[in-house]
């Protein structure tokens, strides 16, 4: 998130209560859980789980993720110079 986003983000919480602010927490980690399985179902990020034995990306830690990340820029690449 950049600068520019913050702000836009702290401006649209402000004034919020703070049972509304805790239900935009409820939902925002809510969110996010779906998309980390979202994520976690796609094939190329099972398999590189399945190799660690693990699930779900939540079971990754920030090395993990980096990881990951790099495991699936390399499929992309390689994707990318099969069709061209």
């Amino acid at each position: 998130m950049d600068a520019k986003e913050r702000q836009a983000l702290e401006a649209a919480l402000r004034g919020l209560s703070a049972e509304q602010l805790e239900q935009v927490h409820d939902k925002a980690k809510e969110t996010l859980r779906d998309l980390e399985d979202l994520n976690s179902a796609f094939p190329a990020t099972q398999e590189f789980l399945q190799a660690r034995g693990l699930t779900n990306v939540r079971q990754l830690d920030k090395q993990g993720m980096a990881e990951l990340r790099t495991h699936l820029e390399g499929i992309l690449q390689g994707l990318c110079k099969a069709k061209a």
